[in-house]
């Protein structure tokens, strides 16, 4: 019965700790982009979310095309994917 117990509630923490990090995605204006595309700032749920744009691990869409995070403006549309918490570090954003 111990056992069974542990592993219940081992289940139910990798479970919480999931969700916790799960990514989320939103479609936004930019409306700050850091020098050379090192970071955004967009609006999510009528606060200003501030996020780090990856060299590596972002992977950067304009206009459907590959892009360099340096071309990333203020202003342009664009569906962000990344984790909330911490740094809010984008795996994702494709711009219109």
């Amino acid at each position: 019965m111990k056992t069974i117990t542990m592993a219940v509630l081992a289940a139910v923490a990798m479970a919480a700790a999931s969700s916790a990090f799960a990514a989320e995605t939103v479609t936004a204006p930019l409306l700050t982009v850091a020098a050379e595309g090192k970071g955004v700032t967009f609006s999510q749920g009528g606060a200003e979310v501030e996020a780090k744009v990856s060299g590596k691990r972002t992977k950067v869409t304009i206009a459907g095309a590959a892009a360099d995070r340096s071309h990333l403006k203020a202003g342009m549309t664009c569906t962000i994917e990344y984790e909330p918490g911490g740094d809010n570090e984008v795996s994702a954003i494709d711009c219109k």
